[in-house]
């Protein structure tokens, strides 16, 4: 059987998981924008219905690499994703976020949070007027657990890819940027909980670090990928994506194949790729 390969370009049609890609590895919330353009939900497209509302002023736009992202405007928006056991690294000892994002200002700003006040923090990924990305894991009371940062390059203009994976028992804690680890650390401080914060992007569910800029396809995994994984998902960032047009997310010439489009020698020098 021809081996898979991914989308050269952003799905124009419906699309599902493809369940056959290693990024699907314990994925329990997947919400790529091109799956709700024109509605205030933002669909988790992982299977686990963990859909997001569009709060304040989100907007839908078209992007030249990421084909739709979600435009926050830095007062207040965000997306509101409803608590779940899968997103604390307390449920199964580990846990993996990733997005893709471009900002427009220098200023403390959430991508992804679950931390709503004392009694419910967890967990953040955030940038600040410096720069720098960090990624903060809490004790319920606030206390930081175990954190680790890339010191410089967050800069407004350029898409970037940020991901970081935790195992709260091995300890590690990740930071990757562009498919790239970066920084990673064992100290931990205290204990972690199963809070009851639910998961906002583009703000923290507390009402702080409002963030202004474009968010695309975001991630949320309860398992620690790889750092193959992780590199899988920014050079291959359509493999999670299957279309009914192109199965597997194969190639328009694998959709050609397989359909008995190509003949004779055709078919043979698709079947020796």
């Amino acid at each position: 059987m021809p081996r898979p390969i991914p989308h050269f370009g952003w799905p124009t049609v419906s699309f599902e998981l493809n369940k056959e890609s290693p990024q699907a590895r314990g994925l329990v919330g997947w919400w790529p924008p091109l799956g709700s353009r024109g509605t205030n939900v933002l669909r988790d497209m992982s299977g686990y219905g963990n859909h997001g509302v569009l709060v304040n002023d989100v907007v839908s736009e078209t992007h030249s690499v990421l084909g739709s992202v979600l435009h926050y405007d830095g007062t207040n928006d965000h997306v509101a994703i409803a608590d779940r056991d899968a997103f604390s690294p307390v449920t199964t000892g580990q846990l993996s976020v990733a997005v893709w994002h471009n900002r427009e200002q220098s200023a403390t700003e959430a991508l992804l949070a679950k931390a709503s006040g004392v009694g419910a923090f967890e967990w953040q990924l955030v940038m600040d007027g410096l720069d720098r990305w960090f990624v903060f894991l809490f004790t319920l009371a606030g206390a930081i657990f175990m954190s680790t940062s890339i010191g410089a390059g967050a800069v407004v203009g350029p898409l970037f890819h940020l991901c970081f994976t935790c195992d709260i028992n091995a300890p590690f804690i990740r930071i990757y940027l562009d498919g790239r680890r970066v920084n990673q650390n064992a100290a931990t401080a205290g204990a972690m909980g199963n809070g009851v914060s639910p998961v906002w992007i583009g703000e923290r569910p507390d009402g702080a670090s409002d963030f202004r800029g474009i968010i695309g396809d975001a991630r949320i995994a309860n398992v620690a990928w790889t750092d193959a994984e992780v590199w899988h998902q920014f050079a291959r960032r359509w493999d999670l994506y299957k279309t009914p047009m192109v199965p597997r997310a194969r190639s328009p010439l694998a959709f050609l194949a397989e359909r008995g489009v190509l003949r004779g020698a055709w078919r043979g020098i698709y079947r020796g790729m």
